[in-house]
Parts: structure tokens; C-alpha cells; sequence
């Protein structure tokens, strides 16, 4: 037989699941051939060359068994190594009718015997292999081999064996009592190789044939050592063997020999079903059949004793390890549906049992159940740069040391994304502020991101109490803890607010805003005000307004911004909001330069995050500059730094607005952190400078100092568009223009007027700037229930 096989033969069949097609081979019909001439030669003259003929036969098959998986290049290799080393003891048990090695014995087994049993324990070593290979996590396969080859060895034993133990030759009637059992033992892990794997490929259906086959011989000739005359020999006997050992090598020479060894990630599940029945045959029929057949002897008794016992005890420990994988899999089961995969942590479903749970104990002892809301100021941006493989170690690393700062009793879980809840009690306010205080030390040092990185993380905390008696469910408890939590990220990052009376009134006022705009969006019932831009020679000219949006409903009244405009983002609300405010804003636009013809004036609009990543807001700011009769130049889009970190986000659609002509700047710039990197990176033609640097340079030269460095540096990066807000007083205006600063904003030039009043005054007096600056209109007030003002802070 050659490594390369040549042209097939008829039409080609392909393995039982279809994985690989591995066509019948000529090497098939040739091995048919072979056998059937030798079989022919050796029927002609047994004893003389026929027999020879039939001797080097065999061993040449056996020997292609050894060396077919070596050919094949099959793994893993320690297991085929098993089959190699049995092919070449079987060979050499073919010669047990030769001399001299007929003669030769080990004690009192013949030479072939021994070699033959050597043989068969390498073949079961490397069928216990692979099956482990095959099913290594499944532990009851093994006991369920075992059951099923103690109950085939009892059959055996009941209905041929038995009349062997009264044999004179002790030796004869181990070895011939030895094979049986092992050949069924063979089969038994070949049909269990099968459920397995969930296939049974070509060359274990060769395989199960040869040992079929030994099966019989070696059974025939265990009946023939009692019933037949010692020396009598079978012809048809010898070539059965011949017949077996040619399937065993095709068996081992097969092309699709590697489907045997499956990888650990294609194997198939295993078959369980065929398994259970497999056992209820190789089990309960040999009891069966050893209760109705009558003992023959002291041996017999003790032989069928002691395999009703073993198997027994193997279904017994197959049992025991079932039920104890059954409680396994459901406390493994319980745990997965109240943890949180990632982290390790109670799941939201738990959290909800903790909080019931805990507030039923607190009900008994008179304490107040504490509900502490964690999130992670920023988390975002670590996702953003480092990927989300970061951020989840993150979590991992906070998740791992919230535990070690909690006392007993106290339980954490993770309600989602970077959001973070604990549970306890609490006596008294003061132990609720502990409780944040000891879960802030978790973020005292830097959070791993990655193996080479850390990340420093504030948290921003929120906290609510329930008392004994308190009727609002365990969701209003959690929602009490999360809105105290939203106050404080929106009053600044890193804060611990715990939820009061003045909370709960601005979270039902926030309810009923989120209630009215759902009704009253489509309408789009805003209206905006406008306050003026200054530039010039003193900074006295009047060159452009910024717009703000106002909402006065039929119903709530006067609602600031500051309360809508976040519970509009909530809502999903502020593409809708800003595409009014925009087409408003240009309206007012084209009205003011009517009024004011001699003034080329433009107007400037805050765009939210939401907005930007909207597909359609793009076009529909061009559109609504274009509808208003006004060139994209006269409108500026201002950006806050919060919406220049997500640079992935927002970039395109800045492209695309900035290349229709509509100006891109940045608000509030010196609150936050952006970098010069991102202005450079960004489209990006202005800067609105934030009041925290204009405020103190009418006396403190230092503040004078950082303010014109940064006005400097803002020139040399190309920006000339820059204005300066926050300008309260004379001073203030004096020291910009010694600055060089382009224009400012602030309470100088006026407060946001009306649109009409702003229009009216122009109308009166087309040099009108002096009664628009000076007119006096009191600000709107805000809900008075619903002022953040009232928010019980403590300082981080």
C-alpha cells in the first residue's frame, strides 16, 4: 500500500456527518483481493505453504496496523503511539507457530498469549485516550464504559466462559478466558467512541468489524478448548482471524484516519441518549441472563458475584456523581441568574431581592435602609480611547475592590454599564456619608484599564433612604438613589448628593416636564432670546447675538433651561428641540438685519452632543439657513469640550457643516480639557473663552496674565474668531481691548431679551444699541420647586 492513492473506484462514498469526503480507495478491493487469495492458498494446503503464506500474511497486515497512524501523521501522538506498539506485539504474536518461538513460554503462558494480551491492554489504553480527548469534561462516560463492559463480560462469562473454570490447565483457562472479555471491552469503548463523538467515521466502522470478528474467533476457540480434542484445528478459523486483522488494518491505514482524533473545538455533543440505552442493554440483560442460567461451579458463583457487584458499584458511583452534577448545575445555574458575568457582582434582578430583603430586616431592628447609586464620571472617554476591552477590566478591577470596602452585611451589585449600587443600613445620616466615603476610597488609587495602564476615575455618588413604615417601593427607592446620583454629575463630577425633600420635589417637577414635552414636542413650542456680541474699536459695535432657548408652556409655566433642556436629552428629545431652535434663530436673523440694515450681524447657537449625532441635522441646518434667505456664514454652531471628546462621533457631520460655510467654535473654553491636539484636529473657527478666565483680570495681573497667554495661543493655532464672555463691568472691557482680545459677551451689553423687544428696538432707533443694551427686562423665573439650587451636596 502506497502514501498516494490512485483514481477511485466507482462512485465515491464520504463519511457518515459529511466533514470530509475520503473516496473508497482501490487500496479497499486490493485488500479483498489479497485475503481471498490467501485464503484460497491456505484452504489448498493448511499445513504446509498455505499455512506459511497465511503467517506472513497476518503480519504484514498487523504491521501496516502499526504503521498506518505513523503514515497518516494522526494526534495526539501518545495515544497512536499505543496502536503502533499493539500492531507490532499482535505481528509478533504471529509467530507463536514458528520455531523457535512456539517453544518459547513466559512461566506458564505461552509466548503468543502474552504477546497477544500486551496487545489488546495498548488497544484499550488507547480507546480510554480517546475518549478522554472526546469527552474530557463528561466523567460519567467513563463509569458508563466500565458498566457496560462488566455487563458484556457477565454475558460472556454465563454463556460461554463458565465451562472454561473447570479446564485442568489453569494457564489455558485464564488465556482463553482473558480474550472474550477484552475483545467485548474493545467493542464496548468503540461504541461509546461513537455517542461520543456524535459520528462514527469510516475507519471506527472498519475497526468495530475486526473486532467483531476477534470476538467470534477468540470465542470459538475458547468453546473448543472444552468441547473439541486438543490439537483439532478449524481452517475456518484461521482465516476469520485473517479476515479480522485485514479490517483492523484498514481500520488503521484509512485516509480519514484523523477523524478519529477530532479537534476540541469541533466536537459534537456528546450522545447521551444512545448512551442510556447502551447501558440499560449492557447492564440489565447480562443480570438478566445470569439469574436464568444455572451456575456450574464454586468459580462460576464467585466470577458472577463479583460482576453483579462491580456493576453495581459502578452505577451506584454513576448515580452519585449524576445527582451531584445535577446540584452543580443548578447552584451554577442560580448563580448565573443573579450575578453579573463580567463582574462577579449581584445582577439587577438581585439588587431588587437585596434591597426587599434588606429593608424586611431594617423593618424589624427600626433602622433605615440606605440605597447607595454609583457612576463613573467619564467612563466613556476610557472606552473611547482604549477600547472596551479596557473599560470592562475596569469594572473588573472596581467590582473587585468594592467588596474590601464594606462591612458586613452590606451588599454590592451592578445595575448596568458603569453603574454601581450598594445596600445597607443606616441609624442616622451620618452613616449613610460613611458608607459614601468608604466606597470613594476604592477610587483613591488609579483603576487598571489595562495590564501596562491605569486610569484615575471619579465616582459620582448619590444616596437614598428608606425608613421602617416608608410605602415607596424598592424601584422609587433605586430611582431616588439614581436621581440624587444625575444631580450631583450635573452640579459637577465627583459629588455625593444624598436625595432630600427639595430632590424630590425637581425629580416630580422633572416627571412632569418629561410628561408635557412628550405632549407638546411635535408643536415645537419654543421660543428663543438673544443676547448681544460686541466687537470693534472699544468693543461698542454690535456684530452678532448668541441665541438662547426658552420654553414658557400653557401649563407649567416658565420652565428655565437648565431644568428642560436636560429631561429633553433624556427624552431623546433634542434633535427635534435644536432643528426648532435653529429655524427660529434664522427667522430672527433675517428680521434683525431688516431692522438694523447697515449691520452685518449673525447669530450663534449651542448644539448639544444629541444633536450632532443625529443623521439629519447637518442638512437640516442647511436647509433652514437657506429657507431664511441667509448664507451657512451667518450662523455659528457653538460646541461645549464635553462634545469635542467624542471626536469619533461628531467629526463628520462638522465636516460636512463647516464645508457648507456654517461656522464651527468652541464654548466655554477653559472649563474643561481639551487639548490644543483636538483644536488642531478638529474643523474648528473660533473660540468662546468661559468667564472663569475673564472674571478677576480688572484686579489680579495674574488672572490678566493667564487670559492674554491664552488669547495668544489661540491666535498662533489660526483662530481669530474669539470672544471673550463673562464681561460684567468697564474694567473688564478696558483691559480686553488692551488685550487685543476681537469681542466679548457678558451682562455689559445686555441681558437675552426677546426677540421682539430686540426688534422693536431697533425699528425705534436704527443707532438703537444704547436702548436695546439698557433696557430692562426682568429674567424669567424658574419653577420654584424644581431649583437645583436646593440640592443637599457634599463636597467630594
Amino acid at each position: 500500500m502506497t502514501r498516494s492513492e490512485g483514481p477511485m473506484e466507482g462512485r465515491p462514498t464520504t463519511t457518515q456527518d459529511g466533514a470530509g469526503r475520503y473516496p473508497i480507495l482501490p487500496s479497499t478491493a486490493v485488500l479483498i483481493v489479497f485475503v481471498a487469495l490467501v485464503a484460497a492458498v491456505y484452504l489448498a494446503d493448511p499445513d504446509g505453504i498455505g499455512g506459511a503464506f497465511a503467517i506472513v500474511a497476518g503480519m504484514s497486515l498487523l504491521l501496516a496496523s502499526a504503521v498506518g497512524p505513523l503514515w497518516r501523521g494522526v494526534g495526539p501522538r501518545p495515544a497512536w503511539m499505543c496502536v503502533t506498539a499493539a500492531g507490532v506485539f499482535l505481528a509478533a504474536a504471529t509467530l507463536d507457530d514458528v520455531e523457535p518461538f512456539a517453544s518459547c513460554r513466559v512461566g506458564p503462558f505461552e509466548y503468543g498469549d502474552v504477546a497477544t494480551l500486551v496487545a489488546y491492554s495498548l488497544l484499550l489504553t488507547w480507546f480510554a485516550m480517546l475518549i478522554r480527548f472526546v469527552s474530557d469534561r463528561d466523567r460519567s462516560a467513563m463509569f458508563d464504559t466500565g458498566a457496560a463492559c462488566v455487563g458484556a463480560t457477565l454475558a460472556l462469562w454465563v454463556t460461554i466462559l463458565a465451562p472454561l473454570s473447570t479446564v485442568d490447565d489453569l494457564a489455558t483457562g485464564i488465556v482463553w478466558t482473558a480474550y472474550p472479555p477484552l475483545d467485548v471491552a474493545m467493542i464496548v469503548f468503540a461504541v461509546h467512541l461513537c455517542l461520543a463523538s456524535g459520528r462514527a467515521p469510516l475507519p471506527l466502522r472498519w475497526l468495530v468489524t475486526g473486532l467483531l470478528l476477534w470476538l467470534l474467533t477468540d470465542s470459538i476457540y475458547a468453546v473448543q478448548q472444552v468441547h473439541l480434542a486438543e490439537g483439532h484445528d478449524v481452517p475456518a478459523l484461521e482465516l476469520l482471524y485473517l479476515l479480522a486483522h485485514a479490517c483492523v488494518a484498514r481500520a488503521f491505514t484509512h485516509p480519514a484516519l484523523a477523524e478519529l482524533s477530532p479537534a476540541a473545538e469541533d466536537r459534537p455533543p456528546s450522545g447521551t441518549r444512545g448512551r442510556r440505552a447502551a447501558i440499560v442493554l449492557f447492564t440489565g440483560l447480562p443480570a438478566v441472563i445470569a439469574t436464568a442460567i444455572p451456575e456450574v461451579g464454586t468459580v462460576d458463583t464467585i466470577v458472577r458475584t463479583v460482576l453483579l457487584a462491580l456493576i453495581v458499584a459502578l452505577l451506584f458511583v454513576r448515580i452519585t456523581g449524576t445527582m451531584t452534577a445535577l446540584s452543580d448545575a443548578r447552584a451554577e445555574s442560580q448563580w448565573r441568574a443573579t450575578h453579573d458575568p463580567l463582574t462577579g457582582l449581584l445582577n439587577r434582578a438581585a439588587l431588587v431581592d437585596a434591597v426587599a430583603e434588606q429593608r424586611r430586616r431594617d423593618a424589624v431592628t427600626g433602622a433605615r435602609t440606605v440605597v447607595l447609586f454609583l457612576d463613573c464620571d467619564d467612563f466613556k472617554r476610557v472606552n473611547d480611547t482604549w477600547g472596551h476591552l479596557a473599560g470592562d477590566t475596569l469594572l473588573v478591577d472596581l467590582a473587585r475592590r468594592l467588596p474590601g470596602v464594606l462591612r458586613e452585611g452590606e451588599r454590592a451589585a451592578r445595575n448596568g454599564g458603569d453603574e454601581f449600587v450598594v445596600v445597607s443600613s443606616a441609624r442616622n445620616d451620618e452613616d449613610a456619608l460613611d458608607l459614601g466615603r468608604r466606597v470613594r476610597r476604592a477610587f483613591e488609587s488609579p483603576l487598571r484599564v489595562r495590564d501596562d495602564r491605569v486610569h484615575s476615575m471619579t465616582p459620582s455618588i448619590g444616596i437614598a433612604f428608606a425608613a421602617p413604615g416608608d410605602r415607596c417601593s424598592t424601584d422609587d427607592l433605586l430611582g431616588r438613589a439614581d436621581a440624587a446620583m444625575y444631580a450631583g454629575k450635573q452640579r459637577g463630577k465627583g459629588r455625593t448628593v444624598v436625595f432630600g425633600e427639595n430632590l424630590a420635589r425637581l425629580t416630580h417637577a422633572r416627571a412632569a416636564i418629561g410628561d408635557r414635552l412628550g405632549q407638546v414636542a411635535a408643536s415645537e413650542p419654543w421660543d428663543i432670546e438673544l443676547q448681544p456680541v460686541m466687537s470693534g474699536p472699544g468693543l461698542r459695535t454690535r456684530c452678532g447675538w448668541e441665541v438662547f432657548p426658552r420654553w414658557h408652556d400653557e401649563v407649567l409655566g416658565e420652565v428655565p433651561p437648565e431644568v428642560f433642556l436636560p429631561v429633553a436629552d433624556q427624552l431623546g428629545l433634542l434633535p427635534t428641540l435644536g432643528a426648532g431652535v435653529v429655524r427660529r434663530a434664522c427667522e430672527a436673523l433675517t428680521r434683525l438685519r431688516e431692522a438694523s440694515p447697515g449691520e452685518d450681524l449673525w447669530i450663534s447657537i449651542d448644539v448639544s452632543p444629541a444633536e450632532l449625532r443625529d443623521p439629519g441635522y447637518g442638512a437640516a441646518v442647511v436647509d433652514a439657513v437657506r429657507e431664511a434667505g441667509l448664507t451657512p456664514g451667518s450662523l455659528s454652531l457653538e460646541l461645549t469640550e464635553a462634545t469635542l471628546s467624542d471626536v469619533i462621533g461628531v467629526a463628520g457631520v462638522l465636516m460636512e457643516l463647516r464645508e457648507a460655510g456654517v461656522r464651527i467654535v468652541v464654548d466655554d473654553y477653559g472649563e474643561g480639557a481639551a487639548s490644543l491636539g483636538m483644536l488642531t484636529r478638529l474643523p474648528i473657527d473660533g473660540v468662546k473663552i468661559h468667564r472663569c478666565l475673564v472674571v478677576g483680570i480688572d484686579g489680579n495681573p495674574a488672572a490678566r496674565e493667564r487670559l492674554g497667554a491664552v488669547i495668544a495661543l489661540l491666535r498662533t493655532l489660526g483662530l481669530h474668531h474669539i470672544v471673550a464672555t463673562g464681561v460684567e463691568n468697564p474694567i473688564q472691557e478696558r483691559v480686553l481691548v488692551e488685550m487685543g482680545c476681537p469681542a466679548a459677551q457678558g451682562w455689559l451689553y445686555g441681558p437675552e431679551l426677546a426677540v421682539e423687544e430686540v426688534v422693536a428696538a431697533a425699528l425705534r432707533d436704527q443707532d438703537g444699541l444704547h436702548d436695546v443694551i439698557t433696557l430692562a427686562v426682568p429674567t424669567p423665573a424658574p419653577l420654584a420647586a424644581a431649583t437645583p439650587e436646593d440640592l443637599r451636596l457634599t463636597p467630594p
